[in-house]
């Protein structure tokens, strides 16, 4: 599959890619997932799998994460990539 292809099968799982203010409507309250999360990317800087039970909140978890390293100037959005096995 060519880069361009790709890019275009991942583009809907990942709005920070183009959008700015794709985060407005996350919740503004945290789960204590998000804390280990971001821990767990400092100490362990490769791909984190989040597994679980259905409709837990992993998917706006991992939304958070991301949120919080763009906002924080941790990482260029590009360098982040989300998509769902669902």
């Amino acid at each position: 599959m060519d880069s361009s292809r790709l890019e275009a099968v991942l583009a809907p799982y990942n709005p920070w890619w183009k959008v700015g203010d794709w985060d407005t409507s996350l919740p503004d309250y945290y789960r204590p997932i998000v804390g280990e999360l971001l821990s767990d990317l400092r100490d362990l800087p490769q791909i984190i799998s989040v597994t679980g039970p259905r409709r837990v909140g992993k998917s706006t978890a991992l939304r958070h994460v991301i949120s919080r390293l763009i906002r924080e100037g941790q990482i260029d959005p590009h360098r982040i990539v989300y998509f769902s096995l669902d």
